[in-house]
């Protein structure tokens, strides 16, 4: 089969381009579409990507365009349209924020599933959902969906907002664009979700059912054992620097509670933390993915204060190292971190409830304290890559070429 594999823009590193990687892994002949590319803020990882044949489109050929791209978001239904993936068998498109599944080339049989239907806990892959209509020639077409885009459906808390000019903007760009984004749902033949919370959300949003298949954590990168001369005395957290993480809340429980906290990350809030930044209080900036491993496996534990997260990557990648979780009982998270057994989940969204987690796991006794660092070990290995492409690859086998 020939495959394309489509992907809102390949301007950064988080956890949408490490699916995309592996999606690469399992084809590695497929072109890849995107919107643009952004090398120089890639930096060392646009050595994933230097091999691949990537065919960008026009609009990267617009001056600045890769840092104009939230702004210029209207152009997104021309972008994806302008591309032409009529020869191929297979589309996968890998999409979240650019809403890159608008590339689609035909119009797919669907049922609307029943409003009552329960959302299961767990689904396993059955390839009895697929909804193909086998007696179209175009390509056969997959979405793996990160999450409907945030700024899109009121997940998003940006502090640009607050201006009354590109609130207004928003307002009449964002009604055009979710009926846009609903239409392109419409044309997809099968939807592949990252967790059950952004399931629930394509049926809220889009009335569109699909499979869930957790992305791909351990396999991509090096697990660093623990360094017996560490004592694990410090607090990780790691993720870009942005309101809805709410690094203030984590620092203001370090200040509080005077424990050592360590943060990885770049983004907008990073002069506005590094303010209130206490002395045991770290502000790495980012740091090359052997060391960001070596911070993960002698951290004490991880703590994250995300609200309404998609999947969430990064507390898994945590586990994966044999690392606790304290994280706020919010969108995927809860599906990952299983309280007082792989870390803590808090429901209030403040520095006491963090200060009150980090209170039950200090006071563990060794023995279980250990026996939580294995079951945080043991759920991320569900997460492999190997198992990633082996129910990918499953799925892919049911579509016959043309």
């Amino acid at each position: 089969m020939r495959i394309a594999l489509v992907h809102d823009q390949i301007a950064e590193f988080g956890g949408a381009e490490r699916v995309l990687i592996s999606l690469k892994k399992a084809y590695p002949q497929a072109d890849v579409y995107t919107s643009f590319v952004d090398k120089e803020r890639l930096g060392d990882h646009w050595k994933h990507f230097t091999d691949w044949n990537i065919i960008q489109s026009w609009a990267s050929k617009i001056p600045y365009f890769s840092k104009l791209y939230s702004p210029l978001r209207f152009l997104l239904p021309l972008i994806w349209n302008s591309f032409d993936l009529s020869s191929y068998d297979v589309v996968i498109c890998s999409s979240s924020w650019g809403m890159c599944k608008g590339v689609s080339l035909r119009s797919s049989k669907f049922q609307v599933p029943n409003s009552k239907k329960q959302i299961s806990d767990t689904q396993e892959l059955n390839i009895k959902h697929l909804e193909l209509n086998t007696h179209n020639s175009k390509p056969r077409y997959i979405c793996y969906l990160h999450t409907p885009p945030r700024y899109l459906y009121g997940y998003d808390e940006s502090s640009l907002k607050k201006y009354w000019p590109v609130k207004l903007y928003a307002l009449i760009v964002n009604h055009f664009l979710r009926q846009y984004d609903y239409q392109s749902s419409q044309t997809i033949d099968q939807f592949i979700f990252n967790a059950q919370e952004i399931r629930s959300r394509s049926l809220k949003f889009y009335r569109r059912d699909g499979i869930v298949i957790h992305p791909p954590i351990i396999g991509q990168s090096p697990i660093i054992k623990i360094d017996p001369d560490n004592k694990q005395e410090y607090y990780l957290s790691v993720s870009r620097l942005a309101p809805t993480k709410h690094f203030d809340l984590i620092i203001n429980a370090a200040n509080k509670k005077g424990f050592r906290l360590k943060i990885v990350g770049n983004g907008k809030e990073y002069k506005a933390l590094k303010a209130i930044a206490g002395p045991t209080v770290e502000l790495l900036g980012g740091v090359s993915d052997e060391n960001l491993h070596k911070l993960y496996a002698n951290a004490k534990a991880f703590i994250y204060a995300s609200v309404n997260e998609d999947f969430g990557m990064v507390p898994v990648e945590a586990m994966a190292h044999g690392v606790p979780v304290i994280a706020y009982a919010s969108g995927g998270v809860k599906e990952t971190v299983a309280d007082n057994r792989n870390g803590f989940l808090y429901t209030k969204l403040t520095e006491d409830a963090i200060i009150e987690s980090v209170n039950k796991l200090e006071s563990l006794p060794v023995d279980k304290y250990q026996q939580m660092q294995h079951k945080a070990k043991l759920f991320a290995q569900s997460c492999n890559e190997e198992i990633f492409i082996e129910k990918i690859q499953k799925l892919l086998s049911t579509f016959s070429t043309k």
